[in-house]
């Protein structure tokens, strides 16, 4: 299979085999902050919580100094051994099994007042969701810029995302005022902070009679959910922003040419479509976009013969085809349906027959307040017989103003 193909299979593939390498270090661990959203989901307006991560900013508890490796090793972070206050060296998972894990006279108490004993479990907790979200890998960061902006306001100005401009001027050195670099962004221009929160609840009946509540399946659904939920907030803008019809300045018509095959149908259309984003124009320097370095957004089904196809064809009829270097990578991307109880959420991927160029640009910009955060509630609660809660969470917003200038729709020939 070509290596521009990309699609999560891949990824997590590729991720694995680091891991059992040992290859795998920490990147963007989980924090662990207060409860402050467990009993509000679900009750709670968007502002009034987003309220209590802004208060809750900065008591994320740092990440220890294990090694992901460990949990390759052992299976997960519950199973590490790790030394305890007693002076044994035990796994989380057979701390609690063997009832020597008391809970604290605060569980709401900070780092420097929890016992060694229970920054172990939180330590694990943490590590343990940590490597299974880095094992759900996005695809959105080959399209969009990520900027962390852990301080940031709901409400964030586009001078704080946008790059800065710099421009050398020639200067007598005797006093000229020299010209200043400047923000970009319109003084009303700004993109939103969103919050998503989920959460899980063990009761008492769970607790006595099911025994399929697992830690560490539950860190997995978390992990599949926040990848799925991060790659829709930046997928599905593109999916549904109204582009023109087929063989208008924004979306390329599949070719035709008597007498070709499917393979050369679909590398002229591909060639097209290069041509006609190359011929519309940033708008802001008003100058042809430089149509190197793009990346082609297709179902996996499509993806995968678009990989194959731009990387040249051999002699075809008496035609040869070089590779379409112009193309760097080919994200395949199906969405993603996540399976409840009582319902089916459907993440919706790319439909087959349809593709989207994309060129990388300042205006298609990802503004992350908060990565995934986990609270945990130990205390039981008589009224509800809950014996524990969790909740999860991320703040981030998309801003996707270069969408209308720096993606290509593309109908694909029919193969």
């Amino acid at each position: 299979m070509s290596d521009i193909l990309t699609t999560k299979a891949t990824l997590q593939d590729e991720f694995q085999r680091r891991m059992a390498r040992g290859e795998v270090g920490i990147s963007d661990p989980v924090g662990m902050t207060p409860t402050i959203l467990g009993g509000r989901i679900n009750k709670a307006n968007d502002d009034d919580m987003y309220k209590a991560v802004i208060a809750a900013s900065g008591s994320a508890r740092p990440m220890g100094s294990r090694l992901a490796s460990h949990v390759s090793k052992y299976g997960s972070a519950y199973d590490i051994p790790m030394g305890w206050s007693d002076g044994t060296t035990a796994s989380v998972r057979s701390r609690i099994a063997s009832g020597k894990l008391k809970l604290p006279a605060d569980p709401q108490a900070s780092t420097n007042t929890l016992t060694p004993d229970w920054e172990n479990l939180w330590e694990a907790v943490r590590l343990d969701l940590t490597i299974r979200k880095m094992g759900e890998p996005t695809i959105r960061q080959y399209m969009y810029a990520e900027r962390a902006l852990p301080n940031a306001s709901r409400s964030v100005n586009l001078s704080e995302i946008l790059p800065f401009g710099v421009v050398f001027d020639e200067n007598n050195g005797e006093g000229q005022a020299i010209t200043q670099g400047e923000s970009r962004g319109g003084k009303y221009d700004a993109v939103t902070m969103n919050l998503f929160a989920a959460g899980f609840t063990w009761t008492l009946l769970a607790e006595l009679f099911d025994n399929s509540m697992d830690m560490g399946r539950l860190a997995d659904a978390v992990a599949v959910g926040y990848g799925a939920k991060r790659d829709d907030n930046a997928i599905d803008p593109i999916l549904n922003y109204s582009f023109g019809g087929a063989g208008s300045a924004d979306h390329t018509a599949a070719a035709t040419l008597s007498g070709a095959n499917r393979q050369e149908l679909l590398y002229l259309t591909m060639q097209d479509a290069i041509d006609d984003i190359s011929e519309r124009k940033d708008p802001v320097t008003g100058r042809e976009i430089d149509a190197t370095g793009l990346v082609c957004l297709a179902s996996e089904y499509d993806a995968r013969h678009i990989s194959k196809v731009v990387q040249g064809l051999p002699s075809t009829n008496e035609r040869t085809y070089g590779g379409l270097s112009e193309v760097t990578r080919v994200l395949g991307y199906n969405g993603e349906t996540i399976n409840l109880r009582d319902r089916d959420v459907t993440y919706t991927g790319v439909t087959k027959g349809t593709a989207y160029l994309v060129k990388p640009n300042r205006y298609m910009v990802i503004p992350i307040k908060r990565g995934l955060q986990v609270e945990v509630d130990m205390t039981p609660d008589v009224k509800t017989l809950a014996r524990q809660e969790r909740a999860y969470w991320f703040a981030e917003g998309v801003y996707t103003e270069g969408i209308q200038y720096f993606v290509q729709k593309i109908t694909l020939p029919a193969w």
